[in-house]
């Protein structure tokens, strides 16, 4: 990343059955609260995407220098406001309560945040859209939110 090379290396996609050969133009590397990950330019799939590093194989080949760089990677150079709330089927008590927790204003959080890593943030978080009980997702997105925030998501 800081030599800003462009890498040859061998990655399992959970798209593939097996290892790939893909140049990607790193730039910085992540970690999630549970995984690390390099994000960069992808020349297979010619977009910025995350590369789980546990999902490398092999040695690394140096290809040259970067021609695509953190500068030209629009939803890691902008922000969006996450806007979460207690799940709205939680009790009157249990939503204060929540709000409190999350240290809530007027019955949300904002959380500025790169659009890159949205999905991250919103599984250290806990937001799950397939929770059956309120009592297990306890916040939620906001609906408006969600909706501004739907290109970003794996999920959408």
């Amino acid at each position: 990343c800081k030599k800003q090379f462009r890498i040859m290396v061998e990655y399992l996609s959970l798209t593939e059955d097996t290892f790939e050969t893909r140049i990607i133009q790193p730039h910085t590397l992540v970690y999630d609260g549970l995984r690390w990950h390099v994000r960069g330019y992808c020349e297979k799939n010619r977009r910025y995407q995350d590369f789980n590093l546990a999902r490398f194989q092999g040695e690394i080949d140096y290809e040259g220098e970067q021609f695509e760089t953190k500068i030209d990677d629009e939803n890691w150079n902008i922000s969006v406001d996450v806007v979460i709330c207690p799940d709205h089927r939680l009790s009157p008590k249990q939503r204060h309560c929540i709000e409190q927790e999350y240290q809530m204003s007027n019955g949300s959080l904002v959380i500025p945040c790169k659009p890159a890593l949205v999905n991250y943030l919103l599984l250290q978080l806990r937001i799950d859209y397939y929770k059956n009980t309120a009592v297990a997702q306890q916040v939620v997105l906001d609906e408006k939110c969600r909706q501004l925030l739907k290109p970003y998501l794996w999920n959408n």
